[in-house]
């Protein structure tokens, strides 16, 4: 393709914009949902070492302090976010990649 693109007179921008990022596109999606659960981890760790304030923070605080109501609602927070990111990003890959097949649609050839 860029061959094609190259020898209809494309220059590099048009090259790396239409057909590099687009053929890149999917697997940076796939990245950003697999280091979603990185990042959370480290938000988490690290606000129950080093801070005052978060999510983390409340978790430490409230086993500290015997409130397991609170250190539950954080855990549940901490979840919700993560699914809310996770689900959205998720729909935005569903909604630009529709040719992609995923589960078992990528397997089993449907007659």
């Amino acid at each position: 393709m860029i061959r094609a693109a190259m020898s209809l007179g494309a220059n590099q921008w048009q090259i790396f914009k239409r057909i590099t990022f687009k053929a890149a596109f999917p697997s940076i999606i796939s990245g950003m949902k697999t280091s979603l659960t990185l990042a959370f981890s480290g938000l988490v760790v690290a606000e129950m070492m080093g801070s005052d304030i978060g999510l983390g923070y409340i978790i430490v605080d409230s086993k500290n302090w015997f409130r397991v109501s609170d250190m539950f609602m954080a855990m549940f927070l901490i979840a919700a976010e993560y699914l809310v990111i996770y689900f959205l990003l998720s729909f935005l890959e569903k909604k630009l990649f529709k040719w992609k097949k995923t589960g078992i649609s990528a397997v089993v050839e449907n007659n």
